[in-house]
């Protein structure tokens, strides 16, 4: 298995009007416990914090979704922004960008290039709205409301057809007396239709589920089922060797991080690599994907048992995997599956790289 890892893109974009640009926050010893938000079990902090990021029934064609972010701060009044970035990686430029200020109440929205500044302010709730290549944000759909020290934001992002793919929503919120909760990977969603909307698609496509849900939270060392679905165009039986690979990180990067490879077969197998994360290995362990336990781990996770089963028409593969994340795992992390194809040299391998997939938030 080749290292698979590309470079993150570290761009991040000019700072707001009204804040510094919120910058990814140092792990820090916090106090925490758990409460229930809906139907999802949560964490609560000390300083402020991206509760979750509650991702709504989109229109038909995917492309306009109401989103609910859950905050825990201590009221409305002590917060000065709240940042939502939608991309495929946190980079402002060609992304949905935005600020949002409670008081005065007030929706900025990053140009298509962040250097170029800023649209807005307008004030909400209005009748107007903002726009750039990426997303529309009606200020009409924007509301608040708190509950002790819970800020809940409503909101309604239409995106452009352009936009369409798989798709990370970051959130960070900033409070008036200098507390950042860093940027934090809350929700996956897809813009638009494609890949395994359509099984007649060209494209390659991934995504993660557990109990059906893209995006979910648990606590560390819980056992659980993921669902990894697979859209291969090309086919998952061929000739050349067909690798399904998924990392599980906060970002793009195979260091320190749950990053395994489904070797394609009969039958297949499943390498789980060691935490200085060279995808070529070494590795920590590896199982049949047969469904008997084997119990493989790194510093982050643990594989207990996978099985795998390949659509009749050879193009979507679904590994089930049971699994647990360890408590130095904790935090926001995204599912990033991609698909390789490894042709005879010199040609190419054919990959469909990193896909955002979905999001687990490990408490």
């Amino acid at each position: 298995m080749r290292h698979h890892t590309a470079p993150f893109r570290r761009h991040f974009a000019v700072a707001l009007v009204l804040s510094a640009l919120l910058t990814a926050a140092a792990n820090s010893q916090q106090i925490r416990e758990y409460i229930y938000l809906g139907n999802r079990i949560v964490a609560t902090t000390s300083s402020p914090e991206v509760v979750s990021a509650l991702i709504g029934t989109p229109s038909a064609n995917k492309l306009e979704y109401p989103i609910t972010l859950n905050l825990n701060t201590v009221g409305l009044g002590s917060i000065s922004v709240i940042n939502i970035l939608v991309n495929t990686a946190l980079d402002g430029n060609a992304a949905c960008y935005l600020a949002i200020t409670p008081n005065p109440a007030q929706l900025f929205l990053v140009k298509d290039d962040s250097e170029e500044g800023l649209h807005g302010p307008i004030s909400f709730p209005s009748t107007g709205s903002l726009s750039n290549s990426q997303c529309i944000v009606p200020a009409a759909m924007i509301s608040y409301s708190s509950s002790g020290s819970t800020v809940t934001l409503q909101l309604r992002l239409n995106f452009q057809p352009a936009f369409k793919g798989n798709k990370i929503l970051y959130a960070a919120v900033q409070t008036t007396n200098g507390g950042n909760s860093g940027w934090q990977s809350a929700a996956a969603l897809r813009v638009g239709s494609f890949g395994l909307d359509e099984p007649n698609s060209p494209i390659f496509d991934g995504r993660v589920t557990v109990s059906g849900e893209r995006n979910y939270s648990l606590p560390p060392e819980t056992e659980h089922t993921a669902t990894v679905e697979l859209w291969n165009p090309l086919n998952w039986t061929g000739s050349e060797p067909r690798i399904a690979n998924l990392l599980i990180n906060n970002v793009v990067d195979g260091r320190f991080a749950c990053y395994m490879a489904v070797l394609v077969g009969s039958p297949s197998q499943l390498l789980l690599v060691e935490d200085g994360g060279a995808g070529g290995g070494p590795f920590a362990g590896q199982m049949d994907v047969t469904g008997q336990y084997a119990g493989i781990g790194n510093s982050q996770c643990q594989i207990n048992w996978a099985t795998q089963t390949i659509d009749p028409g050879d193009k979507r593969l679904v590994l089930s995997l049971r699994m647990l994340y360890h408590a130095a795992f904790r935090g926001y992390r995204v599912f990033y599956p991609a698909i390789r194809i490894d042709k005879p040299a010199p040609q190419p391998s054919i990959t469909s790289g990193w896909l955002a997939g979905g999001t687990v938030h490990i408490l």
